[in-house]
């Protein structure tokens, strides 16, 4: 689990947890930050330190990473761009986005296809 603001943080990884209690707790106990949204920097730590064999990635099975935002990232350009690699890794991106400012082309741009996208 990696959330962003100015830069991200990585909370855990796909093997760090065994049970799904375990699982649940760790997500209860992360604290989110406001601030800025640096979304690409958020995705290029995903391809480049999570989605990765030695951090519990399996080779064969397919890539899911879900993107939850408020909508508007502070760097377009670079959300696009790693948005853009990690999808050629071959992983499916979803887009969720909550507030009053969302990008609905920017989160459309994210996913890996408009269907996979729901803004609230």
């Amino acid at each position: 689990m990696v959330t962003y603001a100015f830069s991200p943080t990585i909370h855990f990884y796909l093997n760090t947890h065994s049970s799904v209690s375990d699982l649940h707790s760790a997500i209860d106990g992360v604290n989110f930050t406001g601030g800025a949204s640096y979304l690409g920097s958020a995705l290029k730590t995903v391809r480049e330190d999570v989605l990765t064999t030695a951090n519990g990635m399996r080779s064969g099975l397919s890539r899911y990473v879900l993107v939850l935002s408020d909508g508007l990232s502070s760097n377009l350009s670079d959300t696009q761009w790693q948005a853009e690699q990690l999808k050629w890794t071959g992983a499916t991106l979803f887009a969720v986005a909550f507030g009053d400012q969302i990008d609905h082309t920017e989160l459309i741009n994210v996913a890996s296809d408009r269907y996979s996208t729901e803004f609230k």
